[in-house]
């Protein structure tokens, strides 16, 4: 398995997200973060 799919797959990353800031970018992530109960 290649590591972006990994990382896709447990939801570490959030393929094709867009952000038009970077305070956009950031929510992206955290929101990932957020999900993942962390």
């Amino acid at each position: 398995m290649k590591l972006r799919d990994s990382l896709a797959e447990n939801n570490s990353i959030r393929l094709q997200a867009e952000a038009n800031t970077w305070q956009e970018a950031v929510k992206i992530g955290v929101d990932l973060l957020v999900a993942a109960d962390v």
